[in-house]
């Protein structure tokens, strides 16, 4: 693809399509892997792909692990952690 004329205006897309069975497989055999995947699932929430079809407490629980995750990467305390400090 890349070789092909006009090459410099197209973009490649890696979606993965088939959710694994169990996340802590994924996890134990392709750490990016699942990284990957969650900041695709991330992102489709993000840009409404799922809206309706996604449930408020599975929005929620994506949301708290998104902030979990943002503390641990900033070296805060997910027990002290504010709304403030993650804006």
């Amino acid at each position: 693809i890349a070789a092909r004329p006009g090459s410099h205006k197209m973009r490649c897309l890696f979606r993965v399509v088939f959710m694994p069975s169990s996340a802590a497989e994924l996890a134990q055999r392709d750490l990016a892997a699942l990284d990957y995947l969650y900041m695709q699932c991330c992102n489709d929430v993000a840009q409404d792909r799922f809206a309706p079809e996604l449930q408020p407490d599975v929005a929620l629980r994506l949301a708290a692990l998104h902030i979990h995750q943002h503390a641990l990467a900033h070296n805060l305390s997910p027990a002290k952690i504010t709304v403030k400090s993650v804006e």
